[in-house]
């Protein structure tokens, strides 16, 4: 759980990760089913993850970004880069 943050900015956090697992699943022609086998999750954990329904543990999130062979960095700069240009 992220402590100390806005319910809001969580759930666009969220929103925004799922997003871009989700984004970067699809472009390395990845189903949900193998992305979730290699990074030892369930399906349906990785679906709530993707739509943005429930935030990935540190250690789930590095091995979604080894299954889908991103830089967990990548994702985290980009999600740092939307919130400087987020309209409140």
């Amino acid at each position: 759980m992220l402590v100390g943050i806005p319910l809001e900015e969580r759930d666009h956090f969220k929103e925004s990760l799922g997003h871009y697992i989700r984004k970067y699943r699809q472009q390395k022609g990845l189903t949900i089913e193998e992305t979730a086998e290699e990074a030892d999750t369930g399906m349906d954990h990785l679906g709530r993850i993707e739509r943005g329904e429930k935030l990935p543990t540190a250690y789930t999130f590095a091995k979604l970004c080894d299954a889908i062979d991103m830089d967990p960095h990548v994702i985290l700069e980009i999600l740092n880069e939307l919130k400087k240009y987020r309209l409140d």
